[in-house]
């Protein structure tokens, strides 16, 4: 995965922003999450909800 819809989905629902990470967010895949997370266009919404039921794995002990 390397384009930014692959990491991430982000949806605006009413006047919540609702972001799904997908994939497999390990350390080894920093450098394209970040990227996808800096690609994001977000309003000045003030609501933010964050739905991981997309990830296959979440690193933990990469701080994420």
């Amino acid at each position: 995965m390397s384009n930014a819809s692959s990491w991430i989905l982000h949806k605006v629902e009413g006047d919540l922003h609702v972001l799904y990470p997908t994939g497999v967010w390990r350390l080894a895949n920093l450098v394209h999450i970040d990227s996808a997370l800096r690609a994001l266009t977000l309003n000045a919404r003030r609501h933010f909800l964050v739905d991981g039921s997309g990830l296959e794995e979440l690193d933990t002990a990469a701080c994420f």
